[in-house]
């Protein structure tokens, strides 16, 4: 999805991937220039407010969905996009 955004002209765009058993390292080699991945959510946050926010397939994954989602939207511009798939 990031590469999708990068390619399709978003200028920032960001991932965050808590449970990734890659480095940051290996994102930033294999994903288009431009493209900020991180484990550190409060990294990712620092860079916000976000315009939108796509989540794809991920919610299974959480241990309190309803709290990242309120943590998400705290991070969003007014009138965002939040997609989950």
């Amino acid at each position: 999805m990031c590469n999708l955004a990068r390619a399709l002209g978003i200028r920032d765009v960001y991932a965050y991937e808590p449970h990734s058993q890659y480095k940051t390292e290996f994102y930033r080699r294999y994903n288009f220039p431009g493209i900020v991945a991180s484990q550190s959510w409060e990294e990712i946050e620092e860079e916000g407010p976000f315009d939108i926010v796509i989540c794809n397939s991920v919610f299974e994954h959480l241990s309190n969905p309803a709290e990242d989602i309120r943590r998400i939207n705290g991070a969003m511009t007014e009138g965002g996009y939040f997609y989950i798939n």
